[in-house]
């Protein structure tokens, strides 16, 4: 009798140990006590979608770990943003929604953009998320963008795209707006279908390249602002060639020296006034005074010679015969008194030498 309860003990007590046995293994198993984030998705595809819609996607994120799961750093691609986190703590057993917002704004085509939400689980420190879409274009221009390569200061013009929607929604027009200075934009021609986007260059502005766009208001459900690319070029008023530097190189001091240029005028718009020459001398900067003798800067003259009336001049820089200093440094600059022009400036280079 004792023996059959010394056995039914040891089989108890066998079976605590492999209890408490099991229940050390399946503690190891987990680790310490963590947050878990587990995401029912990390990827949504939207379909098809026209050119400059936005579009958003909630992603579910439930914390299946035993401590709060926290998120930090977001990063994301161009087009791809973190528009809400419903909390940045969550709670073991919760749910948050991570809303993804998605910028259509790329050509036609596939889409795929990312977004990464940094958080404190871990097994999984970054959420990787993807939203991918189908992009058609709904506005069709003519041309599809506004190129052009050669306005002139001074000279105002209109530069003509023809927009036409492609999904018989009628086109209700507001106030088209353009932020670049010098340009402005408006419409005309405008029925429900189509209509014609001028954008003006005012002749005033600063010269160099720039991209902007423009962009007009259409009362679109799914896309209500139609965008017009613009590429333009500005160009000064006047042109001088062959370069923009005038190098003597060696000038003998006895005979002096002489460089030509040509100086045009682009465009078609009479000027106000001829430009004029100026020289801007620094030739004895850098050299150690000489005791008793007055510093001197060389006698370099520039004139404008008309060739054509208005509208083309030969810059003339010359070096006078028997000019003081050793070192020609400064420049020459064609100067135009008209809005915006900067000055045409030639870097002015060489030495005298005997």
């Amino acid at each position: 009798m004792s023996g059959r309860v010394e056995s039914a003990t040891r089989r108890s007590c066998g079976r605590v140990a492999a209890a408490l046995l099991l229940a050390a293994l399946a503690g190891c198993d987990r680790g310490p006590p963590a947050p878990r984030a587990k995401l029912a998705e990390s990827s949504h595809e939207f379909g098809a979608l026209w050119v400059g819609e936005v579009v958003r996607h909630s992603f579910e994120v439930k914390n299946a770990g035993d401590r709060p799961l926290e998120f930090g750093d977001v990063r994301s691609t161009c087009g791809c943003l973190l528009h809400e986190l419903t909390t940045r703590r969550v709670e073991p057993g919760a749910t948050a929604s991570i809303v993804a917002e998605l910028h259509a704004d790329k050509g036609p085509g596939r889409l795929v953009k990312s977004l990464r939400v940094g958080t404190n689980d871990p097994k999984l420190p970054w959420i990787d998320l993807t939203l991918a879409a189908d992009l058609t274009t709904l506005y069709e221009l003519d041309p599809l963008m506004v190129d052009v390569q050669d306005l002139v200061l001074g000279e105002p013009r209109d530069l003509v795209v023809e927009l036409v929607g492609r999904d018989g929604t009628p086109l209700v027009l507001g106030t088209p707006t353009c932020t670049e200075k010098g340009f402005s934009v408006s419409t005309r021609a405008a029925t429900k279908e189509r209509c014609e986007v001028v954008v003006r260059f005012e002749g005033e502005a600063f010269p160099g390249r720039r991209l902007f766009h423009a962009s007009l208001p259409t009362g679109h459900p799914r896309v209500p602002e139609a965008t017009i690319p613009i590429q333009a070029v500005v160009q000064t008023r006047l042109l001088v060639e062959p370069s923009d530097r005038a190098d003597f190189g060696d000038v003998a001091r006895a005979r002096g020296g002489q460089l030509e240029f040509r100086v045009r005028r682009r465009g078609a718009t009479p000027l106000a006034a001829d430009p004029v020459a100026v020289v801007e001398l620094n030739s004895t900067r850098g050299r150690p005074p000489v005791p008793g003798v007055a510093a001197q800067d060389p006698d370099v003259r520039a004139r404008l010679e008309p060739v054509e009336p208005g509208r083309e001049w030969k810059l003339v820089v010359e070096v006078a015969p028997g000019s003081p200093g050793s070192s020609l440094i400064g420049r020459v600059s064609v100067k135009l008194d008209a809005p915006f022009e900067p000055p045409h400036t030639l870097t002015l280079t060489g030495r005298i030498v005997d």
